[in-house]
């Protein structure tokens, strides 16, 4: 529980908290839309039921020290996830969460996993995802730009065999950002992290004075090696009892003229 001395202390604390809630609230949402299934009217009232709560819990997350004051003020972010589409996502798969300062954000996958060899069927090699999303609450006179990503891989690679990821981003209406191709080589049997940054002068600014949408698109692969009887598999899946892979995008953030 987070001690009642100062608000500022309060805020560092639940500011900590901020995952552990979403994975909170995550799990009873799911749970409610279990239950609703085939009533849509009613899957919206629980979603939207989960993202208020988690805004009336976190509000005060936001309140900064003196000396590390964020560029925006109000309540803290929602990473607004518009569409998924794609083999390796859907809307009920995806999720995510905003940093409390707008520095970034983080969007997990449930079922994004690749594998073959084996017994494994050819389209379970290449899985693909198109997110569209929107960081909503406090950005109206700022813009931010992506500089930073890291990608969380998790291997199981035969000896020869590849596992291959590829991902760009970019705002509707702007330059779209070049495809990044991240490969490994088996054999192995970890957790790779592949971190692109931006220069500053290469950054794409999210145009001022829209409710522009960020598109994020990844491509997830496995390429059999030698030892074809054996399964190899990538997984990018997110369990949110037991952590695992995350994607992160760390932004800068500015006032619009």
């Amino acid at each position: 529980m987070c001690p009642l001395t100062t608000l500022g202390s309060l805020a560092t604390c639940l500011g900590k908290d901020l995952e552990f809630i979403f994975k909170v609230l995550r799990r009873l949402t799911k749970k409610s839309v279990n239950l609703l299934k085939g009533n849509r009217m009613y899957k919206g009232i629980a979603l939207s039921a989960a993202a208020t709560a988690l805004l009336a819990l976190t509000a005060t997350a936001v309140v900064p020290a003196a000396a590390a004051a964020p560029p925006v003020v109000g309540p803290p972010p929602l990473l607004d996830i518009k569409t998924a589409t794609g083999s390796g996502c859907t809307l009920d798969t995806t999720g995510g969460w905003g940093q409390s300062d707008y520095r970034g954000f983080t969007v997990v996958y449930e079922d994004y996993k690749v594998q073959a060899g084996g017994d494994s069927r050819p389209t379970d090699a290449r899985k693909n995802c198109r997110l569209s999303l929107e960081l909503v609450a406090g950005l109206a006179s700022y813009t931010y730009a992506v500089r930073r990503t890291t990608y969380h891989l998790d291997v199981e690679l035969q000896r020869g065999a590849q596992a291959i990821m590829k991902a760009n981003y970019h705002f509707p209406g702007t330059p779209q950002s070049e495809m990044k191709t991240y490969r490994t080589v088996g054999a192995s049997s970890d957790e790779f992290r592949f971190i692109e940054s931006v220069p500053t002068s290469e950054l794409v600014w999210r145009p001022c004075g829209e409710r522009t949408e960020l598109v994020i698109n990844t491509e997830l692969r496995v390429v059999k090696g030698s030892e074809r009887d054996k399964v190899s598999f990538a997984s990018m899946s997110y369990d949110y009892d037991a952590g695992g892979p995350r994607q992160t995008y760390e932004l800068e953030v500015k006032p619009c003229p």
